[in-house]
């Protein structure tokens, strides 16, 4: 029973640590695909704002 015990608890993604860097890795891919909507958006109101300026100086 001990070896199936160690067994099972030595699965490849067991480990706090190997738990931890796949989280942290979710994490960098959240903060990415986060950082690139940011990226987006500051674009489009960029865009935004240069029309309003054209519009505004007619």
């Amino acid at each position: 029973m001990a070896a199936i015990i160690s067994t099972t608890s030595c699965a490849p993604n067991s480990s706090p640590e190997k738990r931890m860097n796949i989280k942290n890795l979710e994490l960098d891919q959240k903060v990415e695909v986060i950082s690139k909507q940011q990226q987006v958006l500051r674009d489009s109101i960029l865009i935004l704002k240069k029309e309003i300026d054209a519009i505004k100086h007619q």
